[in-house]
């Protein structure tokens, strides 16, 4: 389970992904299977699917709210549900805190909760908190993306090879007779296609090496 801390605004920016069965969100963060969510709970009403409420964390401008429904078609789940919902109504200056899996229908992306303990009330204190520590945790996972980044870039940079006309030659001659696609896979870690292709066009030039069909080179003893 790779889980994130996020805001109503995070959850907005996201994309959402199905792979292999898996329901998962895309963020600036990278990829979860699970959104933690904290904010103040705004209005509560019964579906088919199961309880539904509303929050709002004050991560927008405008005042919008995030709609999250909890249990499923799972008469025994949304029943849990709604005994949860129960107790929601009847507790004054409600904060939520809850975790649950991205799912997307009708267009509309909504979190899914619907194991135990993955909705409960809290304090303000606690949801405060709560966005103190997202702040802080996306930083770091910004921060780590922006290494892997650089360490990337570098290695990219230093896999990049003067390509001779020799170390062709010797692919060839290991190969008998080649594809230039094949020369091309084999050599485009170091270098462009396009440079490739004219040491290539120079090794024919130079007479050591023929096209016996189009496409094909071989070595000229």
């Amino acid at each position: 389970m790779n889980v994130f801390f996020l805001s109503i605004k995070d959850l907005e920016k996201g994309k959402y992904l199905r792979k292999e069965n898996k329901n998962l969100l895309k963020t600036e963060f990278g990829i979860c299977d699970t959104i933690a969510l904290c904010g103040k709970l705004e209005k509560v009403e019964k579906t088919d699917y199961g309880p539904r409420f509303w929050i709002n964390d004050n991560s927008k401008d405008e005042d919008k709210l995030l709609g999250v429904i909890i249990g499923t078609f799972n008469k025994k789940v949304r029943k849990d549900a709604e005994k949860i919902m129960e107790n929601f109504d009847k507790k004054e200056g409600k904060y939520v805190l809850l975790y649950g899996n991205p799912y997307h229908a009708k267009n509309k992306l909504y979190v899914n909760v619907n194991q135990d303990n993955s909705a409960l009330l809290v304090d303000e204190k606690t949801y405060k908190k709560f966005h103190e520590m997202r702040e802080r945790s996306n930083e770091h996972l910004v921060s780590l993306i922006s290494k892997r980044e650089k360490i990337y870039s570098k290695e990219v940079v230093k896999s990049k090879r003067v390509i001779e006309c020799k170390d062709i030659l010797n692919f060839i001659k290991k190969k008998g007779k080649v594809k230039i696609e094949e020369i091309e896979e084999e050599f485009s870690k170091f270098a462009e296609k396009d440079k490739i292709d004219e040491k290539i066009l120079e090794i024919l030039e130079s007479g050591k090496a023929y096209e016996p069909k189009p496409g094909i080179i071989e070595l000229i003893e």
